[in-house]
């Protein structure tokens, strides 16, 4: 069981899927240097998003952090609106301002 709740257990799928992304922030309390180093090298850099400052969530409010989940979820495809259906572009303004 401790295991399942351990990311490392699923390195090598995880290294397969290149839809993940990570965000997160280097000074999070949750997180140790060790998790910080798995991190960055199990994903591609182009997957990860390290901020130096921000704790836990803490700058989510922050535009640059914004910007980064934002730009993340767009290159997934994921940002898309039901107006799509009408094949209209979904179109953002910047969220950040």
């Amino acid at each position: 069981m401790r295991n399942a709740t351990n990311l490392r257990a699923y390195t090598a799928e995880l290294q397969a899927n290149p839809n993940i992304r990570v965000i997160a922030n280097k000074n999070d309390f949750l997180l140790a240097a060790e998790d910080l180093a798995w991190t960055e090298a199990t994903f591609a850099s182009a997957q990860v998003t390290l901020f130096e400052h921000g704790g836990h969530l803490g700058n989510l409010s922050q535009p640059a952090v914004q910007q980064a989940i934002v730009g993340a979820l767009d290159g997934l495809g994921a940002c898309q609106s039901r107006l799509t259906m009408n094949r209209r572009p979904f179109i953002t303004t910047n969220v950040a301002q």
